[in-house]
């Protein structure tokens, strides 16, 4: 049975609350329990409640859904906080800072050169299959980066990223511009996909090889 990532993601967290109604939800789909990728729970900064959450809508791999919100989910500011005065306001005084999604499986030290130049509103996010990995970029990198697991599979770094990306660039952004870090060219169709929808420019939303973005090559990656 092929799983949606929006129903992977509510078994693992039925796993975590009721793993009693977790288990006899196997049985009806006829699945084991090894047959559900795990995905490491990150709860949105504000508490939101689950019935609230059913009627909200979330996109995962581009896909619409409405749920639970997916691992990583950067909840938009509350209407009521955003005073009608910042919509007159250009989006580069708007938005602070850049979001950077590093392919961790791809060169990851090497993705990662130009960090110590980045500012204190950039956000630096890692996804990893290797525990051991994660606890290496720590040590060297501490706490000017964000190292999230996601269970090996085929192209389950790539399809998590894809994932996040998709709600991090609709119309209620928090940051300003955004950079996968990664060798692998397979997100350049997603990157057009999105800069076509919200209208973004090259530099908003882009493919490079490293936070810094000029090594041989990685400008040529930005303009695809």
């Amino acid at each position: 049975m092929m799983l949606q990532e929006s129903d992977i993601i509510w078994l693992n967290k039925l796993k975590k609350d009721r793993p009693d109604f977790y288990e006899r939800k196997l049985k009806i789909l006829g699945i084991a329990d090894e047959d559900v990728p795990y995905r490491e729970m990150v709860h949105p900064s504000k508490a939101v409640s689950k019935a609230e959450d059913d009627k909200r809508l979330f996109h995962m791999g581009g896909k619409p859904y409405y749920g639970v919100p997916p691992m990583g989910y950067m909840p938009a500011p509350a209407k009521d906080s955003v005073s009608i005065e910042k919509k007159a306001v250009k989006a580069d005084e708007l938005y602070t800072g850049d979001y950077y999604l590093v392919d961790g499986d791809n060169h990851p030290y090497e993705a990662l050169e130009g960090l110590n130049d980045l500012s204190k509103n950039d956000m630096v996010m890692i996804y990893v299959t290797q525990e051991r990995l994660k606890d290496k970029l720590y040590a060297k990198y501490g706490n000017k980066i964000h190292v999230i697991m996601v269970k090996s599979g085929n192209q389950a770094v790539d399809n998590q990223i894809r994932a996040i990306l998709g709600n991090a660039v609709n119309n209620n952004r928090k940051y300003k511009n955004f950079h996968i870090v990664s060798h692998d060219k397979g997100y350049k169709d997603i990157i057009e996909r999105y800069r076509r929808k919200y209208k973004l420019k090259h530099d908003e939303l882009d493919l490079r090889k490293t936070i810094k973005g000029n090594l041989p090559g990685a400008a040529g990656l930005q303009r695809q």
